[in-house]
């Protein structure tokens, strides 16, 4: 192989290998963005289901089970915290690369 032609090969390699990588990049982000929609989501919800106010007449217990859920939605928020992070994580990852 000429070295004319070998410039070439490699050329179309690195166009390859960064479409390759602007990619992975877009898929990514997309992701993150995702997840953050979710985070969102989440914490929406959590900060409308807090500022309830009990209706008149509501149980001790009723109100236990709605404390134990709030619970239980604040310890989703916290875990997509964990996925966002780790989403971002991904994304530096791409654009290190």
């Amino acid at each position: 192989m000429s070295t004319p032609d070998r410039l070439r090969s490699l050329e179309q390699l690195a166009g390859f290998n960064e479409t390759q990588a602007s990619r992975q990049l877009a898929e990514r982000l997309r992701g993150l963005a995702r997840e953050e929609d979710r985070l969102r989501q989440l914490q929406d919800y959590a900060r409308e289901y807090a500022g309830r106010s009990p209706a008149a007449g509501t149980t001790v217990a009723a109100l236990q089970a709605g404390r134990r859920f709030l619970e239980r939605l604040q310890g989703a928020v916290g875990q997509q915290l964990d996925v966002v992070q780790r989403a971002r994580q991904h994304v530096d990852q791409a654009t290190a690369d």
